[in-house]
């Protein structure tokens, strides 16, 4: 059997590693993204008065957040109804603990515990009422959500200026309801329009510890991991979770909606890497489709969504591959620098404890692409070093004496269709090619004082 194969050399090795500490748990973004509204009324037999015509909830995905639109219909019957709107959002508290572990023959000594909120505001929230912005007012509440599976609370361990060893530990984390609130005056036989926008990052898990320890005894046991091994310790990436709750801990006591409807577009360009939960929805392209009718929301009803390189079936995974560009990270996410004319080589197959291949083994692939640097302008394409034409080789041979070569060019204009989005071009796509190493190399660029090229992300995919 071969040996567990580790991600990608080139996953950002963070500086946990480099400083005192052993071991580095660190979570991103929250757990809960969205989920079923709540009316709350002066005069509880006036809930029967209302009617929920509609919701329309679309989400777009991007490869560091998603972005949701969301509309209702309200209308009143009989006679006008004042209420207030309420749109969730989830805090979390989290019991942390710091111990001293000095002396390995006693019990951990307990030097400090606190209580840490982490908020779950969305960005960029807006909401309006009939095409007209509204203030709203963010409120918190005791109401429990039990149906997160998923877990929060950065923890380490790290030794002091005299070596001594510390730990930061969780104890406990609980989710706790908060709410985006606008009063409303629906009257009668009028239809009230309620639009929410707003952005949100995924949810995901990094962790980062030395070789003496397992990756089951770290890892959140409901997220799957890749992983990356250097001469410093390990890292474990991830998958990147989406989660939008129809059920939840008080949606069987709310207001039905008549319809609703959910779209999810991916603007991925492989959305193999998806894994969409739960998979009764109707597919067109890259749209995903959920209706229902008077629903009443089970768990089973709850969309779930993975970001993970290892549910593509087309897409190699990159710990399959071992090379040496390194991971950095910006603003708007992370990237790779390449330099012009120097090669990029890529070993298929290489054991990620010992450096060592496994014999003959090769991989067939039929198309490369890479992701080049965000852009929003065209006046940003115009002013960035951007690659113009690349060189691919495919070799069974380390010195590449069996090469087989091809070029591909590009034209900046190919560069203005990827304005304000994320796409891949395509460096290579033909013939399948059976291989060892892949070799690739920036043969020209928009700028010929400036070697640097930005590239965001490369895949390497099989027919």
């Amino acid at each position: 059997m071969k040996k567990v194969k580790f991600f990608l050399f080139f996953s950002l090795i963070i500086t946990a590693f480099i400083s005192s500490e052993d071991l580095v748990k660190k979570y991103y973004n929250n757990v809960f993204h969205g989920g079923k509204e709540r009316f709350v009324f002066q005069y509880p037999d006036d809930r029967k008065l209302i009617n929920v015509k509609y919701c329309n909830i679309t989400v777009d995905l991007f490869p560091e957040y998603a972005s949701l639109n969301i509309v209702y219909e309200i209308s009143a019957k009989d006679r006008d109804v004042n209420c207030e709107f309420m749109f969730p959002k989830i805090d979390s508290f989290i019991n942390k603990s710091t111990y001293s572990l000095i002396d390995e023959n006693k019990d951990d000594v307990l030097l400090d515990s606190k209580l840490l909120k982490k908020e779950g505001n969305y960005d960029n929230f807006s909401i309006s009422v009939n095409g007209e912005s509204v203030k709203y007012k963010i409120e918190t509440s005791d109401m429990l959500e039990l149906e997160i599976p998923y877990r929060l609370g950065d923890e380490k361990e790290y030794f002091d200026e005299k070596m001594n060893l510390y730990k930061e530990s969780v104890e406990s984390f609980t989710f706790l309801y908060g709410w985006y609130t606008i009063p409303l005056i629906i009257k009668e036989k009028e239809k009230l329009k309620i639009n929410i926008t707003y952005n949100c990052g995924y949810y995901y898990n990094e962790n980062y510890f030395d070789h003496t320890r397992s990756a089951i005894e770290i890892e959140d046991p409901a997220l799957r991991y890749e992983y990356t091994e250097s001469s410093m310790g390990k890292t474990g990436v991830s998958e990147k979770i989406f989660s939008y709750l129809f059920f939840t801990s008080y949606s069987l006591e709310e207001q039905i909606v008549y319809k609703t409807y959910f779209k999810l577009i991916s603007h991925l360009i492989d959305s193999d890497i998806l894994k969409i939960i739960p998979s009764n929805y109707k597919q067109r392209g890259i749209r995903y489709y959920w209706s229902y009718k008077r629903l009443k929301a089970k768990p089973s009803n709850n969309i779930t969504v993975s970001l993970f390189p290892s549910n593509s079936r087309r897409l190699i995974p990159l710990h399959d591959f071992k090379f040496n560009l390194v991971k950095k990270r910006n603003y708007k996410g992370t990237y790779y620098e390449m330099n012009k004319n120097d090669d990029l080589v890529i070993e298929y197959n290489v054991d990620g404890d010992t450096g060592q291949t496994y014999g003959d083994d090769t991989v067939t692939v039929n198309e490369i692409r890479i992701a080049p640097n965000y852009f929003t302008d065209r006046d940003q394409i115009d002013n960035s070093n951007i690659p113009l034409e690349f060189e691919i080789a495919f070799s069974m041979t380390e010195n590449f004496n069996d090469v087989k070569k091809y070029v591909e060019k590009f034209d900046e204009k190919d560069f203005y269709d990827l304005i304000d989005k994320t796409s891949y071009l395509s460096i290579y796509k033909g013939k399948p090619v059976e291989c060892k190493f892949i070799r690739i190399r920036i043969l020209n660029t928009s700028y010929d004082n400036n070697n640097i090229v930005k590239i965001r992300d490369i895949e390497i995919m099989r027919k």
